[in-house]
């Protein structure tokens, strides 16, 4: 049984006091936690929140078949079990005295509930905006187009964002001690926030429990020697993230131990066309940020940021080849990312700066992909005409490739459909979406969730034609396809739902928007 199987409260629906959060992926596991994002369901107040899920990981916990927590029959791990859940408790009590300013909730601190007691464990739900874990963005190769910066600029960006995170925790006189892209949430407005205070203590407290995370926690920590813990061990957390995003990995305590180590040259990625004199002076910043040597350390957050500021020349260049595909490929993947955000403007201007690179050779799977998402801009832009131009490249190119049938001339038809129904014209789009099905259904089966997006797509088409019988019989045939894939509660399968229950119980249709 997966995890998320196991966590199947009225079909991913988890039900917390007066909340209902229905869970939208697969946990972070943290050292004492899951960590999910979930969305408010039938709430006043809506949007996503993040909860967390008290699981001491090497208790050797487990659930049952409803999801709950059991432990082994070992009085030492429950003792120990309890010892932590305190710990939680006063996680939250932690948090809402950070979030507490003098006249008003300080914006740098998230908003902790009490935690609930379900499934023997404890639930915290801290509301954020949307957003992603830094360890998402990292992991989901997505870092630099969070950022809309392919060179070294953008991880000079996040560093100084997480020092923006760091600095308030540390004024208020406390020590977090388990700082890692696991716990560093990113907003879309690109607003870095720490969560999970469970080991935070106050500056001038002793250090009880050591939570540790290998490559991101100080040496003191791992040899549990409190009397050297405070603002440094923080520290030497955040540079081993500046170092991770820099060199590809985490440091080593090989690293950390040996003071003059040279981690960086200009042979290194973003650095080939840099000065040796930044090349220096970053690896000076490196050295000093993770050394073993606590007292070795930067010592606050404005010693560091200090630093960093004055390894930001303009002239800090990066490794870009203006030929490369492999450059196109990046700014295909940072105009989608806009894209996707609603920015129009900044995903063109990502697109035109790859189609100067794909130009010189056209005849390649990235220019297909090009050409379809520029169509798609432009038509949400209503330039139609150079909707039309690059849907025609799109579509000549990948017959050139791939024949007369591929997923991706599917996919093309698919967003000329989409134009064609923006503009109304929707017994031409009905035609290309009745292509299309049929296409997907040769190409990946009846059951594949782009068929059955083709199926809504036709029944949409039906519907705003004003045959509805017809478009009944096409939902009917994609819900069940989405309830088998999707589930009953994914905003798609949910959708086609609405637009079922619009059909059988009213006259009046105010809906159907087809689906890309």
């Amino acid at each position: 049984m997966t995890l998320r199987d196991a966590l199947r409260h009225e079909d991913y629906i988890l039900t917390l006091d007066d909340y209902k959060l229905q869970l939208l992926e697969e946990p972070i596991v943290g050292g004492s936690s899951f960590v999910y994002k979930a969305r408010l369901v039938n709430n006043i107040v809506s949007g996503t929140r993040i909860v967390k899920e008290f699981w001491p990981h090497d208790l050797g916990v487990q659930r049952d078949s409803g999801g709950a927590l059991f432990l082994p029959a070992d009085s030492k791990k429950h003792e120990k079990f309890n010892e932590l859940k305190k710990r939680v408790k006063n996680e939250s009590l932690i948090a809402k005295e950070l979030r507490r300013a003098k006249d008003n909730n300080n914006p740098m601190f998230m908003e902790y509930s009490a935690p609930v007691e379900k499934n023997n464990t404890l639930y915290t739900i801290i509301d954020t905006e949307d957003g992603k874990m830094l360890s998402t963005l990292i992991d989901s190769g997505f870092f630099h187009a969070y950022f809309s910066d392919i060179g070294i600029g953008a991880i000079f960006e996040c560093f100084i964002k997480i020092l923006d995170a760091v600095e308030p925790l540390h004024k208020k006189g406390y020590l977090h001690l388990d700082i890692s892209p696991d716990n560093i949430h990113f907003s879309e407005s690109k607003i870095a926030r720490l969560i999970d205070f469970n080991s935070a203590v106050r500056a001038d407290e002793t250090v009880t429990l050591f939570s540790l995370k290998e490559g991101y926690s100080a040496s003191e920590l791992i040899r549990r020697n409190g009397n050297k813990i405070g603002i440094a061990t923080d520290l030497f957390s955040v540079a081993a993230i500046f170092f991770e995003l820099l060199i590809r990995r985490t440091p080593t305590p090989e690293d950390c131990a040996i003071p003059d180590r040279w981690f960086l040259n200009g042979e290194s990625p973003y650095l080939k066309n840099a000065s040796q004199l930044l090349i220096d002076k970053l690896n000076k910043f490196l050295q000093k940020g993770i050394s073993a040597t606590p007292n070795c350390r930067f010592q606050s957050v404005q010693k560091m940021r200090m630093e960093i500021n004055a390894m930001r020349p303009s002239d800090f260049e990066n490794d870009l080849k203006p030929d490369d595909p492999d450059t196109a490929k990046m700014f295909c993947v940072m105009g989608r990312t806009c894209h996707e955000q609603g920015n129009c403007t900044k995903a063109l201007h990502w697109y035109e700066k790859a189609l100067k690179i794909i130009e010189k050779d056209s005849e390649t799977a990235l220019a297909v992909t090009l050409y379809n998402n520029l169509a798609a801009i432009y038509s949400r832009l209503e330039d139609f005409e150079q909707t039309e131009k690059y849907f025609e490249k799109a579509m000549y190119t990948a017959k050139k490739i791939y024949g007369e049938v591929h997923p991706d001339i599917a996919l093309i038809l698919n967003n000329m459909a989409g134009t064609l129904f923006r503009l109304k014209s929707y017994g031409e789009a009905l035609s290309m979406y009745e292509a299309v099905a049929e296409a997907r259904k040769n190409l990946l089966g009846e059951n594949h969730i782009d068929t059955a997006t083709a199926y809504g797509n036709i029944a949409s088409a039906h519907a705003h034609l004003n045959d509805f019988n017809t478009a009944l019989h096409w939902y009917q045939k994609a819900l069940p396809i989405h309830i088998n894939i999707l589930g009953k509660t994914h905003p798609r399968t949910i959708a086609i739902q609405d637009d079922i229950n619009a059909i059988s119980n009213a006259s009046d249709i105010p809906f159907f928007s087809p689906v890309k």
